[in-house]
């Protein structure tokens, strides 16, 4: 394994996040062994701990099973915006929630929309 550096940016599990996330490395100790990181999805800061490879598995076969995950690799997302129109079916790209569906239009100005943590309801044509 290469020489993990601060500023480096790792995959970690995010506690807050419950889910694998991309993590920024803060702080190490003079070995080189990694003491803190930040998550890059909720800002969080944590212990780093080395992940068990039991643990890493287990994480990696529930996240694939995920349908937003799949959707995300298979079909292209466009960037949420709220001044914009969605349609039912489209994969959208939110900054905070991530890659997800949308359900349905609920009226002009709302739609429904599926990410990995659940079901949200977000604004267009504002």
């Amino acid at each position: 394994m290469s020489q993990s550096r601060v500023g480096q940016e790792i995959e970690a599990f995010c506690g807050r996040c419950r889910m694998d996330r991309t993590h920024r490395i803060v702080a190490q100790d003079p070995d080189g062994s990694i003491k803190k990181v930040i998550c890059g999805m909720c800002n969080s800061y944590r212990n780093y701990k080395q992940p068990s490879p039991r643990s890493t598995t287990k994480r990696a076969a529930s996240r694939t099973s995920t349908s937003t995950v799949v959707e995300e690799k298979l079909f292209p997302s466009r960037n949420y915006n709220m001044k914009e129109s969605y349609k039912e079916g489209e994969v959208i790209a939110h900054p905070t929630f991530g890659v997800g569906k949308v359900l349905s239009e609920r009226d002009q100005h709302k739609i429904e929309v599926k990410f990995a943590d659940g079901i949200r309801i977000l604004l267009q044509n504002r």
